[in-house]
């Protein structure tokens, strides 16, 4: 067992926030009032039929997942349900007010997924904290100040989560649909990371990366914005990922001005070590994404 809680023990060790976002395309929100397990959708209590649809479709679709999402209250007339189309330029959610847990089964969930289903599309901008502490006690003793720091500013927007990854960079948050994803955000900067939101801004020294790109993509964008300092939503598009081979990458963005940007990412193992979990008993490396430097024309 680490000494240290694992989110210090992580960034006293020099681990990166870039590279480290979950890449996930689509995204199933579900909102659960209840105790969450370290397995929450598996350990719930929802119905059996709604609880099998919602496990077939992470298995299924591809790219996506199935989150949990609560409020401050226990009581429920109705369920939030959320899906999100995660995209730096063009996201797309939806949003659904379900009278019950069954109300899932009747949806179009292929239209959902492919973006084709025309109605309850909604413009909100939605904030999740990962405070599952029964999945490791760092999201529970990072997250819950974060989330109710950031619920006293836009209640109906922040969400509790179950777990998406890196616990040990607790606290960790999703910005949806755009899919940002940040980490050891501190309380302090809660009112300044959703203000940089709503004016379509990163803060980059929190930044862990988009959830539409895979590791290396997330390398090489970060690396340009912390190149050029370019902080806006929009600066970067990505064009192409060409595979080299024995973890190496060709990772092609476009900017603002249409300049293309083609980077060389190679992967390697760490050469210090981190606790991936509270219950871990021993450290670990883990895996690192590193942008070959170049001049940008």
């Amino acid at each position: 067992m680490p000494n240290l809680d694992i989110a210090t023990y992580s960034k006293e060790a020099g681990e990166p926030l870039a590279a480290s976002a979950p890449y996930t395309g689509l995204w199933l929100l579900v909102e659960y009032n209840y105790d969450w397990e370290a397995k929450a959708l598996p350990a719930s209590n929802l119905p059996e039929a709604v609880k099998n649809l919602l496990l077939n479709l992470s298995k299924t679709l591809p790219n996506a997942r199935v989150q949990f999402i609560k409020g401050k209250g226990d009581k429920q007339e109705n369920y939030n349900f959320y899906v999100a189309h995660a995209h730096p330029a063009n996201p797309l959610l939806y949003h659904f007010q379900l009278n019950s847990f069954e109300d899932l089964l009747d949806l179009d969930f292929a239209a959902l997924a492919d973006g084709s289903f025309e109605h309850n599309r909604s413009d909100e901008r939605l904030f999740l904290v990962c405070t599952n502490g029964k999945r490791d006690i760092c999201c529970a003793k990072q997250g819950v100040p974060l989330y109710r720091a950031m619920g006293m500013i836009d209640y109906p927007h922040v969400w509790q989560t179950t777990h998406f990854g890196g616990h040990r960079l607790a606290a960790t948050l999703i910005c949806l649909p755009h899919g940002l994803c940040y980490g050891r955000v501190p309380v302090s900067e809660a009112a300044e990371l959703m203000e940089a939101y709503h004016q379509n801004r990163i803060l980059t020294q929190y930044y862990r990366g988009s959830v539409t790109y895979d590791s290396p993509a997330q390398a090489v964008e970060s690396y340009l914005r912390e190149q050029t300092g370019e902080q806006s939503l929009g600066a970067f598009q990505f064009i192409e990922q060409i595979d080299d081979g024995k973890n190496r990458w060709q990772v092609t963005f476009e900017d603002q001005n249409s300049v293309q940007h083609r980077l060389s990412v190679y992967a390697y193992e760490s050469s210090f070590s981190v606790y991936g979990s509270t219950t871990d008993t021993e450290p670990h490396p883990i895996t690192l994404y590193t942008v070959e430097a170049q001049a940008l024309t």
